[in-house]
């Protein structure tokens, strides 16, 4: 038996042991709250047809977590509670959640905590993901039922998988009224008999792709039908297609930040023509349009111009986008 299947059947093992203090199958957690709710549907009521997962980035994100945990508790000026071997997990209605526990820093008030993995390929510039944020304020806001000291805010970080001392902190408030939302979701997986009448989310937020039911919802047949074929994951292929996307999404954003600035700019600049911005010279000028060949008068005109246009060397387009 090879070093991976014994390492990995230990994993199976340890995950079997683990005992959440409750039945998670009979509520809405706050960590699935944003998924497709055909997934959800399925994964309560007929859990038996889920596709075996990859456990590996969950137990990525059990290391990360600890070792922060470990990290803060070393402290004398932070406290800790519910984190770590302390973990509680909080039912309200049909929602549940399980927090990585909450801080207080030196003489400060208590706040939420949560903490999440990433790859070091992974565009920041699209964290906090949605999903995350409302995980986080579904915990606080369940924590925050009937406690005598309501959580304000609370700190979600994230910790590059790579490297441990590359961590992103975000400040998200805490919010109450989600529970009001999530339990009108809740409600709905568990009370609807049948998943054909609920709405295939996955389709239209990408969740499709990583769905443990994608089988029995049928999204494979459809997807076959297309022609596309899928390359495994982790093959160098998928790196740099992940990596290229990564890249030109961020320089999207740039671009589109950018004239964006330009625009104000121009607003700012109008009337004046020149002006001198701490020790940088904006110049707003006129330019002379660009001459061109108005083909559509040339045919009307008569003339044809066919015998002097060339036909260039082939070449390939490559098209990267994200799927739905």
């Amino acid at each position: 038996m090879s070093m991976r299947e014994l390492i990995i059947g230990g994993q199976r093992i340890m995950d079997s042991r683990k005992d959440w203090g409750f039945d998670r199958t009979k509520y809405l957690n706050s960590s699935e709250a944003d998924q497709c709710i055909r997934q959800l549907w399925y994964a309560k009521h007929a859990p038996e047809l889920e596709e075996e997962q990859e456990w590996g980035y969950a137990w990525r994100g059990h290391m990360a977590e600890e070792y922060v945990i470990r990290c803060l508790d070393a402290r004398n000026d932070v406290a800790l509670a519910g984190a770590g071997e302390n973990q509680i997990s909080m039912q309200e209605g049909l929602l549940s959640a399980t927090p990585d526990g909450e801080i207080k820093v030196e003489d400060g008030d208590w706040e939420g905590l949560e903490v999440k993995s990433i790859d070091s390929r992974t565009n920041r510039n699209n964290l906090p993901k949605s999903e995350h944020i409302t995980q986080f304020k579904i915990a606080m806001a369940i924590r925050n039922v009937d406690h005598p000291v309501p959580l304000k805010q609370g700190r979600l970080i994230y910790i590059d998988a790579s490297n441990y001392n590359d961590i992103i902190e975000f400040v998200i408030e805490a919010d109450d009224s989600i529970l009001d939302v999530y339990a009108k979701k809740a409600a709905k997986v568990f009370r609807t008999k049948s998943a054909d009448g609920l709405d295939r989310e996955g389709k239209r937020n990408g969740g499709c792709k990583y769905c443990p039911f994608k089988e029995t919802c049928g999204v494979t047949a459809e997807e076959a039908a297309t022609g596309r074929q899928r390359v495994r994951r982790g093959s160098n292929l998928d790196a740099a297609a992940q990596e290229y996307m990564a890249i030109k999404e961020a320089q999207d954003a740039a671009a589109a930040r950018l004239d964006g600035l330009k625009e104000d700019i121009r607003l700012g600049l109008q009337g004046r023509g020149k002006v001198i911005v701490g020790n940088i010279e904006v110049t707003l000028q006129a330019v002379k349009g660009r001459e061109t060949l108005d083909k559509k008068a040339v045919a009307a005109a008569g003339i044809d111009l066919s015998p002097f246009t060339k036909l260039g060397a082939p070449s390939e387009r490559l098209s990267l986008k994200r799927i739905q």
